[in-house]
């Protein structure tokens, strides 16, 4: 990626060009997610700063990051990351932060200039409050989702408009105990069919920092609901929205948060001040058998709607390594393995399947 940025004082115009390749690969396809030459990323204005000035608003081309992004987020881990055409405002006081976006994501096309879609809208309010909680933050947020292109149970096409009312707490891992707590609740509609669904998640981890190598170990609970009666005329599978989904459910990224239990324990520890290692385990499952498995993009790829499948996804171990060369030179390195449970084996051809990276990245 190239940029070009230019600030003064209270105003500053950001643009962004993006050339993702896949080289010496047929085995994937010459498009999106995996490529798009040369193409617009960011290009925005923006009036007032929201650190020093209380408020700003930016138009245009932007990314939108938010809590740990598991709702909404830039998805940087792909070649082809996550950009919006929005509107945002935030207000900034000494303890509290407002977000207020209209966005509509771009729909990235090789060997086009891409497009955001229009209809196919998202609106939010997004607060942040600090110093209330020892070392935390309080994030209640709202979401109203809104597009084209989905289908209702009984398989009409449809328009969708959900609205998802949320709740994050949140400690970051610096020292000691660290902890998230996240609640979602999600209402409306998609044609005439009503949507309820809900998903949550939560974390503990312990840092032992004044101990060598600064140990960590953790757990991890998510759940988003899926659909229990596919003919009841109400849809119970929960939105992901946009997230970042790399690494969350198991660093093989091949599930989203809907319609999923995922339990996971880790630990990491730093051998050197610049190198952080880390190991994790995950036990995946279907919240609700006769819903599908959907992929980290939201897409249903498998589904057996008599439940006779059963909910066992199935385990995944993973190893991942990174070490900060300089200020500007960054490495990693990752292996994961999915051992296939009973729905994979029944539902699909029932593979294992295994994925490795190497990565460099210098930033300029």
């Amino acid at each position: 990626m190239l940029n070009a940025d230019i600030q003064v004082s209270w105003f500053r115009v950001f643009a962004q060009a993006i050339d993702s390749r896949v080289l010496g690969n047929d085995a994937i396809p010459h498009a999106f997610p995996y490529q798009n030459t040369f193409d617009l990323r960011q290009a925005f204005v923006q009036i007032g700063r929201a650190e020093k000035n209380h408020w700003s608003v930016t138009a245009g081309r932007q990314e939108l990051k938010f809590g740990n992004q598991r709702s909404i987020g830039a998805a940087n881990w792909l070649n082809t990351p996550r950009s919006f055409d929005a509107v945002r405002a935030d207000f900034d006081l000494a303890k509290f932060h407002l977000a207020a976006f209209s966005a509509s994501v771009v729909n990235p096309v090789d060997g086009a200039f891409d497009h955001s879609r229009a209809g196919n809208d998202l609106h939010g309010l997004y607060a942040t409050i600090s110093r209330v909680l020892p070392g935390a933050t309080i994030e209640p947020y709202f979401l109203w989702h809104v597009g084209d292109g989905f289908k209702t149970e009984q398989g009409l096409a449809a328009r969708r408009s959900t609205k998802t009312v949320a709740l994050r707490v949140a400690r970051p891992a610096k020292d000691r105990i660290d902890y998230s707590i996240h609640f979602l609740r999600q209402y409306g509609s998609i044609g005439d069919n009503a949507v309820s669904a809900y998903g949550m998640n939560f974390d503990l981890g312990y840092t032992w920092s004044s101990v060598a190598l600064r140990p960590r170990v953790y757990g991890d609970y998510a759940y988003a609901s899926g659909d229990r009666d596919p003919h009841d005329g109400t849809i119970n599978t929960f939105d992901q929205v946009y997230p970042s989904n790399h690494g969350l459910y198991g660093i093989v990224d091949l599930f989203g948060w809907q319609n999923l239990q995922d339990a996971k324990g880790g630990v990491s520890f730093s051998p050197a001040r610049k190198l952080t290692l880390a190991s994790a385990f995950h036990n995946l499952n279907l919240a609700s058998s006769t819903d599908a498995l959907y992929n980290g993009p939201g897409k249903a790829v498998a589904r057996n709607t008599a439940g006779e499948d059963g909910r066992h996804i199935g385990e995944e171990w993973e190893a991942t390594g990174g070490y900060q060369v300089t200020a500007y030179l960054a490495s990693g390195i990752g292996y994961g393995h999915l051992f296939p449970g009973e729905f994979i084996h029944k539902a699909t051809k029932g593979s294992s399947y295994n994925i490795s990276y190497l990565f460099v990245t210098y930033s300029f």
